[in-house]
């Protein structure tokens, strides 16, 4: 075929295959030998293009593997980024886990000075709260308000929170009572048990105040924290409202609760919930407050012979800590030394004071504790006797009743009352009263009605004839 027909059939075919498409090639019609030629050409075309695409896949290969150790050189760098930010984040975490060891570590320590600050003032630490245990008594108005200026309250033996913490700590021995480990998470009056368990503890053979009151609607007790009582601890037959006014409540070691009224000076416990950001300030704050002295090792009575020795004691507390001097017979005893002391004066050493009976009589010793705050005293007696004093001193067959009384444990009714005439006071045989045993401070009628007396170990108060005591019976 000449090669301007080859041409012209090429053309053509070029612009059947473009107007028609791919799908129209193939139903073009020419003829056999013109179809031979153009076969035979375009083979020597495609032997062309494969020689081209050999070669230019030489250099293909060529760019690829350029462009793969290029990217082998971008990779690496990636990685090496990447490595760098990796361990500058650990260096970060690293050192933010520094700070917050070294920032908590030091948060310890000062909690712990803290701690161990209120700790000497008097405070008691258990189950993440603080515990002020009393040495004097106060009715229990005067005693929650006590609590509440040092940023505390009576106690509670009601608190969730506090469940809680005993739930994941461990809490302390149920003293066989609880043989279920589960009882721990699953029963409150296990944490009411413990609860109950230490503030017994605390208070001792001593009433002593908790937080609980009916005193909003009687039968419905609730705790100061606002919580109603759900488990309780009453001694067999209490609550009884006796008397009427029994609207708070009090424990003892061994005795559980009993509802008394308000009016009745006992004991009483704090207790303080740990907020450990606000721990310092309170600290500065109980560091600063001043309290008036309290005695709380009072000296008691005593009875001698001519010519034997007696001790008397006298512990107080207070801050700043008060100064502790006695007084006999109203006189000072001076401390510098024994020129100007009576002859009865022995040894004087702060809380202590010994003295020798010198003759027959009674003297009155005086504990004066005194700080910057204000003064506290207590009053006891020394009664010398020779053995023809039985028939001579009345004062001494007092004194020995008196002491007789006195060593009977507890509170006891006596017969004495002024409830015929007040301030006047009468035994229960008709003769007015000519000596006296009162509690330093009484009798005060405190609240009116305080028309019946009771002894103790320190000598006489005045109460409600309501209140339930022991008594003593004579028989003639």
């Amino acid at each position: 075929m000449e090669t301007g027909t080859l041409s012209r059939l090429e053309h053509r075919l070029s612009d059947e295959t473009l107007n028609r498409g791919p799908d129209s090639l193939w139903s073009l019609k020419i003829p056999w030998h013109s179809s031979q030629e153009l076969s035979t050409d375009r083979v020597v075309d495609l032997e062309k293009l494969r020689s081209s695409v050999l070669v230019n896949g030489d250099s293909l290969d060529r760019m690829v593997r350029r462009d793969e150790e290029s990217n082998h050189g971008t990779t690496y760098v990636a990685l090496t980024v990447a490595l760098l930010c990796i361990l500058q984040a650990t260096l970060n975490i690293c050192l933010r886990l520094y700070s917050v060891t070294v920032r908590t570590e030091e948060e310890r320590q000062r909690v712990m000075d803290a701690l161990g600050e209120f700790t000497r003032l008097g405070w008691l630490y258990y189950n993440h709260r603080l515990y002020f245990i009393s040495t004097t008594k106060k009715n229990w108005t005067v005693s929650r308000d006590y609590c509440l200026e040092r940023d505390a309250d009576l106690v509670v033996i009601n608190s969730r929170e506090e469940q809680v913490t005993e739930c994941v700590s461990g809490g302390g021995g149920g003293g066989g009572h609880f043989s279920v480990s589960q009882l721990c998470c699953h029963d409150n009056r296990y944490h009411y048990y413990l609860k109950q368990e230490f503030v017994s503890r605390q208070a001792g053979p001593y009433w002593t105040w908790i937080g609980l009151s009916d005193g909003d609607t009687e039968g419905t007790w609730k705790w100061v924290d606002g919580t109603i009582m759900t488990s309780s601890f009453w001694r067999r037959g209490q609550p009884d409202d006796y008397g009427g006014g029994e609207d708070c409540v009090a424990t003892s070691l061994g005795d559980d609760w009993n509802d008394a009224s308000c009016a009745i000076q006992y004991s009483w416990i704090c207790e303080k919930v740990l907020v450990l950001d606000h721990l310092e300030a309170e600290l500065n704050k109980e560091v600063m407050r001043e309290e008036a002295p309290q005695i709380y090792g009072s000296p008691s009575s005593k009875t001698v012979s001519v010519g034997n020795t007696a001790i008397f004691s006298c512990r107080a507390w207070g801050r700043p800590q008060p100064t502790v001097q006695w007084l006999l017979d109203g006189r000072l005893l001076e401390t510098d030394g024994t020129d100007n002391r009576p002859e009865s004066v022995v040894r004087m050493n702060g809380g202590y004071l010994l003295l020798r009976g010198v003759r027959s009589g009674v003297e009155t010793v005086v504990c004066m504790a005194t700080n910057s705050a204000g003064t506290a005293n207590h009053t006891a007696r020394l009664l010398v006797y020779v053995s023809q004093l039985c028939c001579h001193d009345n004062r001494y067959h007092y004194y020995l009743k008196q002491e007789f009384v006195r060593r009977q444990a507890g509170d006891h009714w006596i017969g004495l009352s002024d409830g015929d005439t007040e301030g006047t006071w009468k035994w229960v045989d008709g003769t007015i009263m000519t000596s006296s045993f009162w509690v330093s401070g009484q009798p005060n009628d405190y609240g009116g009605g305080q028309d019946c007396v009771s002894t103790r170990e320190d000598g006489w108060n005045d109460d409600p004839c309501a209140y339930q005591y022991h008594w003593i019976c004579e028989k003639v």
